[in-house]
């Protein structure tokens, strides 16, 4: 008798195997379906993207958009060479949109002038650009050797001083070289700059001219023809409202001194005017009594209370 050999059925899987074909898990679809609000938005979305593309296609290439005038203010201060030289500075290429053109650049090569403080390029559509100059004020005249310069707040020389043009001057006997629009870095007259400005400040004193020596020392032109000696540019604020005071007190001074030293503060000094006769209490006029021995007399510049200055004659 034969035996039938059972052959192994296929391994089966414990979780396929228990569901029948019918209730196995359908593949359920994830795709979802733009309600009409988002297409709207994404419609207006695409449409604003078009529309700026458009618009800047149109400020960069249209020859509407080029550079067709150029408006320079604040001339009015400048020689015709400077007024040139500015406006040259001053062109575009042509075909320059008025979105792309270079005003940082302008802007920078305007500054660089010597007799320009500050420079600004604004745009204004379609097609100007609009330049302001500020140049430098002259507020005094450098006068080193033959060669008179116009000086600025800043100490900066603008330009060679024109004739027609009538500031204070600060005469320097310095080899420093001068060149416009760049600071002047001797200390004498960095010094004569600082004192023209305190003096600026005073509602006193008034001169004309300052005087600075070889060693710096500086020294005062009066308008009313007396000279103040300053000495070293140190304590100046100091020596300068001492003047202030001397003249508060005494405005009719020149009629007595020629010339107050203030290079030392504490002990402030004067020459009397040569012949110079003053009146007693009686009314009658006499010499003041001078020394023999030194030349000098005594004076009273100042009220008792705020201090006195000795006269001398040199």
């Amino acid at each position: 008798m034969s035996r039938i050999r059972k052959m192994p059925s296929p391994p089966t899987d414990p979780v396929t195997s228990s569901l029948a074909p019918r209730e196995r898990i359908p593949v359920i679809s994830r795709t979802r379906r733009s309600t009409p609000n988002q297409l709207r938005r994404r419609i207006l979305w695409a449409f604003g993207a078009a529309s700026t593309i458009t618009i800047i296609a149109l400020l960069v290439f249209s020859p509407w958009f080029y550079v067709r005038s150029i408006s320079l203010i604040g001339l009015g201060q400048l020689t015709q060479d400077e007024i040139r030289t500015a406006t040259i500075l001053s062109v575009v290429p042509e075909k320059t949109s008025i979105v792309l053109a270079p005003t940082h650049k302008l802007e920078q090569q305007l500054r660089r002038l010597p007799f320009v403080a500050n420079a600004f390029v604004t745009r204004r559509l379609p097609a100007t650009l609009i330049i302001t100059i500020v140049p430098r004020k002259p507020i005094a005249t450098l006068e080193t050797g033959s060669t008179l310069w116009e000086l600025d707040r800043d100490g900066i020389p603008i330009r060679r001083a024109r004739p027609e043009l009538v500031l204070p001057t600060i005469s320097a006997a310095s080899n420093e070289a001068v060149t416009a629009g760049m600071q002047v870095m001797d200390d004498g007259i960095a010094g004569g700059i600082k004192a023209f400005k305190l003096c600026g400040n005073s509602r006193v004193i008034g001169f004309s001219k300052i005087d600075v020596d070889p060693n710096a020392d500086l020294c005062l032109n009066m308008n009313d023809g007396v000279v103040i000696r300053l000495g070293q540019p140190e304590e100046l604020q100091v020596k300068l409202a001492l003047a202030e005071r001397i003249y508060e007190e005494r405005p009719d001074i020149a009629a007595e001194v020629e010339a107050i030293d203030l290079r030392y503060p504490d002990a402030p000094a004067c020459t009397p005017r040569k012949g110079r006769v003053s009146t007693d209490n009686s009314g009658s006029k006499s010499r003041r009594p001078t020394s023999k021995k030194t030349g000098t007399e005594s004076m009273q510049l100042l009220r008792p209370d705020v201090g006195r200055i000795s006269s001398r004659t040199e």
